[in-house]
């Protein structure tokens, strides 16, 4: 009866340190995956910045130029006060946005990074949590 219980227990044992070691690589792969989709974000956030760059760029270039087109033909010059007031408005919003955009890129990278930190972290908590479960399994054998 004692052989049973002493091969029962090496059998648990082994399918529990097999258990430990397939989560660990089940973990591992979680972690990448996570990775992975964390890069993909990070390049969809950069796209979409650079497209909204280009969104800004365009409305602040049209309205520029109806600035100046109602500066010519309200019998006043382009160079008058209001005309370059509006001008400088225009400019002075531009700047913002960009720099806004700027802002928010750099927070998302910051994220991104974060992201992937923690995928990795993860996947070491994994790693440790199944060598830790193995060590306990095998532990059990010799008590």
């Amino acid at each position: 009866m004692a052989a049973f219980s002493s091969i029962g227990a090496g059998i648990s044992a082994a399918v529990g340190v097999l258990g430990a070691v397939g989560a660990a690589k089940a973990g591992s792969k979680a972690s990448k995956a996570d990775k992975k989709a964390a890069q993909a974000r990070a390049k969809i956030a950069k796209l979409e910045n650079a497209k909204s760059r280009r969104n800004v760029v365009r409305e602040q270039r049209i309205l520029r130029g109806q600035a100046l087109a109602r500066g010519a033909t309200s019998g006043g010059s382009i160079q008058s006060s209001g005309t370059q007031g509006e001008l400088s408005s225009l400019a002075s919003q531009e700047r913002f946005n960009i720099g806004f955009l700027d802002e928010s890129s750099a927070l998302n990278t910051i994220a991104s990074n974060q992201e992937i930190r923690a995928s990795g972290a993860r996947g070491d908590q994994a790693l440790f949590a199944g060598l830790s479960n193995a060590a306990f399994n095998v532990g059990g054998l010799f008590a």
